[in-house]
């Protein structure tokens, strides 16, 4: 089996503050979701998080020929979860696809309360004692019929550009 670590996802309603990097201090969001841990938080097992920088928009031509390129760009994390089993896994599988439903703003943290280090996605990708505030993207479901599991794939953007 692949080697697996843990994030911790939390969706909500109630806009908070972001810095330039759309993160905010956990102090600073809900006092519900301040600490980090179940069942405020979905703890979701992860084998991959794939770290990408996309331009917004698309290169122009001016005059002469000259293309000038977007300077924006938007960090993404293309995640993929451990397999969920089925039937076995299937209440955590519906919890994950829901996360983002009915609501506006999706937190992803990867320092839950008392979780261990070596638990921890090693390519840090928010400061310490904050969360980063994220879209959630293009959900998909992979299935493996034979071995009864299920693979479920997404992508996180940071809200803001990158500064």
């Amino acid at each position: 089996m692949a080697q697996t670590w843990y994030i911790w996802l939390y969706s909500t309603n109630t806009k908070v503050t972001l810095d330039d990097n759309s993160e905010a201090a956990l102090s600073s969001l809900p006092v519900e979701a301040q600490t980090v841990e179940e069942p405020v938080w979905l703890k979701v097992e992860i084998e991959a998080m794939h770290p990408d920088e996309k331009p917004i928009g698309s290169p122009t031509e001016r005059m002469g020929g000259f293309m000038l390129h977007p300077v924006s760009q938007a960090q993404t994390y293309g995640v993929r979860s451990a397999p969920f089993g089925f039937p076995d896994d299937m209440d955590d599988l519906r919890k994950l696809r829901a996360i983002h439903r009915g609501k506006r703003y999706v937190w992803a943290c990867m320092d839950g309360n008392g979780q261990a280090e070596a638990t921890k996605y090693p390519d840090r990708f928010h400061v310490e004692g904050k969360a980063v505030c994220c879209s959630f993207l293009n959900p998909k479901t992979g299935h493996d019929d034979k071995a009864a599991l299920k693979e479920y794939e997404f992508t996180l953007r940071r809200l803001k550009p990158l500064p």
